[in-house]
């Protein structure tokens, strides 16, 4: 069963009901598999607030889709902020009821009771439009265990779309949601007394079992640019709308603004132009397809790796390891320059190690581990670190030293250097003592020969080669020669 939530934002503008339509008839395939174009089971349509803008999204959706294919279910009035479309070829309504939202009056929201032809199973799609802001700061959690009640007895149940961020820090700043969930949140995922089970948010469950950040399921918001938590000015994004679905439904695939509507050129724009080619890039499209067999257990995300530890194995090698997680069917390890920022994943294995290859001598790199399993990824692991060694160049190699005029000539062997950075150099070492005397460095050169002038007359020198990387890595000494200034 294919679910979207979708909104004309309290406008009457056709042309805007014409980008809905086309939207959804023009969606891409699923990543899962290839049905081609389908036409979603269920539409919950938002601010659409007079019966003429409704109609006329049905009829659009006809014109795109199939003649006669929509129609509209449940309650059409003004008060009711969800409203809802069927495609009657692949669903039957058996019931609807609305109710009212706890802290504001006059504000309704819905569900329908619906048959899937095919399987015949029941579900119970609810739709919810709740405010960005209420008077008192308890509302929305009230207003969420109101919906709990709702649905309380539903043997399987589908609501959206909420409109708010669930997150306790904004989302440029945590792309993965792991800085704690706010109270309306947990108050809907986790398993309440009300009605004995939990929701999953089905966009996030989504994204955590392939390993992937939930950045890419932000949408642009507003009309001007802001300074963002990241210490930079621009556009804000957030994950403000959603499909929770209960125990009882299975998640095959969900996304939220995805493949996104955001006008590249006027980000932020509710309104861009030229109309109605361009889309609006405010934050009203989620889907999600999902499967309506009885899921007897739920699955929770696994528990944090622990021990894991990272040892360099080469300088362009690092070798991970940890403790394998009882419940994880794999692993995302993320990598980061410093240990506290620009996490990114690197690698997805199903063992509890990884090698992390190509790297630079000399380099300091960080790292963390998710375990993941169909009920999402746990929080992220201890944070390992390790460096990769230098490799110095080869030894200089047949020095040789030619007396001249209050002069000595050197001419030797070039160096190689395979530790990536590269050979910068050479330093010339002397000593007017002897090889048992002390030597001192005089001189560095990059090429394999080097001139010592200004000498004693009738004094003998004696002198080797050191090749140095641009990692500063030094090989060690070449032969010694020795040669009498003239």
């Amino acid at each position: 069963m294919v679910v979207t939530v979708n909104a004309q934002q309290n406008t009457t503008d056709e042309a805007r009901l014409t980008e809905l339509a086309n939207a959804l008839r023009n969606r891409p395939v699923s990543s899962e598999d290839s049905p081609g174009f389908y036409a979603p089971d269920v539409i919950v349509a938002n601010e659409m607030n007079t019966d003429s803008s409704l109609v006329s999204f049905r009829d659009k959706l006809n014109a795109v889709f199939t003649p006669g294919l929509y129609e509209i279910v449940g309650s059409t009035s003004p008060a009711v902020k969800a409203k809802f479309l069927l495609n009657t070829s692949t669903m039957k309504i058996e019931s609807s009821k609305t109710w009212a939202d706890v802290c504001e009056a006059g504000t309704q929201y819905g569900l329908v009771r619906l048959r899937e032809i095919a399987s015949n199973k029941t579900v119970t799609v609810g739709g919810v439009h709740l405010r960005v802001n209420y008077p008192a700061s308890d509302c929305r959690e009230r207003n969420t265990n109101e919906i709990r009640r709702q649905l309380d007895g539903e043997t399987r149940s589908v609501v959206g779309d909420f409109n708010q961020r669930a997150a306790e820090t904004e989302l440029e700043c945590d792309p993965y949601e792991t800085s704690g969930d706010r109270p309306w949140y947990a108050a809907m995922t986790s398993q309440s007394a009300i009605d004995g089970i939990s929701y999953i948010d089905a966009v996030r469950n989504y994204q955590r079992s392939r390993n992937l950040s939930l950045a890419e399921e932000w949408t642009w918001e507003g009309t001007s640019k802001t300074d963002l938590c990241n210490n930079t000015t621009d556009f804000k994004r957030s994950r403000i709308d959603y499909l929770f679905v209960s125990n009882k439904v299975g998640v095959i695939e969900a996304h939220a603004d995805h493949p996104g509507w955001a006008n590249e050129q006027q980000r932020g724009a509710i309104a861009c132009t030229p109309a109605p080619q361009c889309k609006y890039s405010d934050h009203r499209f989620v889907w999600g397809r999902f499967n309506l067999k009885d899921i007897s257990t739920p699955v929770n995300p696994p528990a944090s790796p622990t021990n894991v530890t990272a040892s360099a194995a080469s300088s362009t090698q690092i070798d991970l390891a940890w403790s394998a997680v009882a419940d994880a069917t794999g692993y995302s390890v993320e990598r980061s320059p410093d240990g506290s920022a620009g996490w990114s994943q690197i690698a997805t294995p199903t063992s509890a190690s990884y090698s992390d290859t190509g790297l630079v001598e000399n380099s300091t790199r960080y790292y963390r581990v998710i375990a993941t399993n169909a009920g999402g990824g746990s929080q992220p692991s201890n944070v390992a670190s390790a460096t990769t060694p230098g490799v110095p160049p080869s030894n200089p190699a047949n020095l040789v030293a030619t007396g001249g005029r209050r002069k000595v000539t050197l001419s030797w062997s070039a160096s190689t250097d395979s530790g990536g950075s590269g050979l910068a150099g050479y330093e010339i070492w002397r000593s007017t003592t002897g090889t048992a005397g002390s030597f001192a460095k005089i001189a560095t050169t990059s090429t394999t020969t080097y001139t010592n002038s200004g000498l004693t007359q009738g004094t003998r020198y004696w002198y080797y080669v050191v090749a140095f990387d641009n990692a500063g890595n030094k090989s060690n000494a070449s032969n010694t020669a020795s040669a009498t200034a003239k």
